[in-house]
């Protein structure tokens, strides 16, 4: 019985866990399409690094590569430095939390219409 109840509350913290990546995931994935992606604002880490990559190809080379790909490219090979590493449930949900935020930088594609201030976006896409 005991341990019964002790697998519930595991599984509930995996099921919280799960629910704060994919929320958090979704939340800093709108935040980077609607207000730093169109203006070519890169915040830090590899995902501001995917987006200045994305301009470089689109301004340069006149091909156009989404930042999630890019961003998935440059993420793959620390996931499998870290698969020796960390542990499997860690590695489960930042690479869930990964592909959620690919994901939204390649489907969203739209900006606020009123909002041409880069400044403005910077501000916002930071609190995002």
């Amino acid at each position: 019985m005991e341990e019964n109840r002790r697998n519930f509350i595991n599984n509930n913290k995996l099921f919280a866990q799960i629910l704060h990546v994919v929320a958090g995931s979704l939340l800093v994935g709108v935040g980077y399409s609607i207000f730093l992606v169109p203006f070519n604002i890169a915040p830090g880490g590899f995902g501001g690094l995917s987006v200045l990559i994305s301009g470089y190809f689109e301004k340069f080379f006149y091909m156009s590569i989404p930042s999630g790909t890019i961003n998935l490219i440059l993420n793959l090979p620390l996931f499998l430095i870290g698969l020796k590493i960390v542990g499997k449930n860690f590695l489960i949900l930042s690479f869930s939390s990964l592909i959620i935020f690919s994901l939204m930088l390649n489907w969203i594609d739209f900006t606020i219409p009123n909002l041409n201030d880069p400044l403005l976006c910077s501000i916002y896409g930071g609190m995002a």
